[in-house]
């Protein structure tokens, strides 16, 4: 019988590989555009949410639940980091689907939460509780849903109310919420399965926080093609200490 360990290791190993065979056929023998680009992304993300799907009807089989829904939003306060394809992804569709009052709305959130952490330290800037400038605090929902990070796509929780404890309790480490692991260790692998194909053709891949990433996506248009060509625009200068604690953030484990 395979034990649940190694055959959680041995998924997350297949969608590191998927992911990176994925992106060598979207760019087989051919330079990545920006074009090319928006639409590997999109594959990317439906190859993702194809499993959750999958993942998702399991757990009612075996009489779980997913609490996640519509208007439930207390995960959207928290930190999140994000790779430069996803910025550039959700960058883009923010230009193309958003009116221009609405993009200038969003990039003054985006800039006021990006100013108010600047100078925090990475323990801070870890309990720090802000609302996602793609928020619409009226109904709980993002405006950029279809497009939102892996990051947001794999939080997936059993039990609403360890959301808002933790949520209401940020100072206390020892308070997380009820995440089903699978779904973080699997779409955290096929994460790094896509930022390594990247990484081979020389482009950096740094994971950092979404309100800096995303606002230099959005304020230089020129960002995709600057980031093909090789520039590190994304790229931010992170302590050890720093590291280690954003590491450790984004590997925590499910508790479900």
């Amino acid at each position: 019988m395979t034990n649940p360990t190694d055959f959680i290791v041995q998924l997350k190993q297949q969608f590191f590989n998927d992911a990176d065979a994925m992106a060598e056929k979207a760019f087989k023998s051919v330079e990545i555009t920006n074009f090319g680009l928006y639409a590997a992304s999109h594959s990317f993300y439906a190859y993702l949410d194809g499993f959750l799907k999958q993942f998702e009807a399991f757990v009612i089989q075996q009489n779980q639940k997913i609490d996640c829904k519509r208007g439930c939003a207390s995960c959207c306060y928290q930190a999140v980091f994000m790779s430069p394809f996803e910025a550039i992804y959700l960058a883009e569709n923010i230009r193309k689907h958003l009116s221009s009052e609405a993009q200038s709305d969003v990039k003054k959130r985006i800039l006021g939460k990006k100013e108010a952490t600047e100078k925090m330290t990475a323990s801070e800037y870890l309990k720090y509780r802000h609302v996602c400038p793609l928020l619409d605090e009226k109904n709980g929902s993002c405006i950029m849903h279809e497009y939102r990070p892996v990051a947001c796509r794999i939080y997936l929780s059993g039990d609403v109310k360890s959301c808002l404890i933790q949520h209401e309790n940020p100072d206390k480490d020892e308070l997380f919420a009820k995440l089903y692991a699978l779904p973080l260790q699997v779409g955290r692998a096929y994460c790094e399965g896509i930022n390594q194909f990247f990484a081979n053709r020389n482009l950096k891949v740094q994971e950092i926080k979404f309100e800096n990433v995303l606002f230099i996506a959005l304020e230089n248009e020129k960002a995709a093609e600057e980031w093909i060509s090789g520039n590190a625009l994304f790229e931010t200068q992170y302590s050890e200490t720093d590291f280690e604690l954003f590491e450790r953030f984004r590997n925590r484990p499910g508790l479900a």
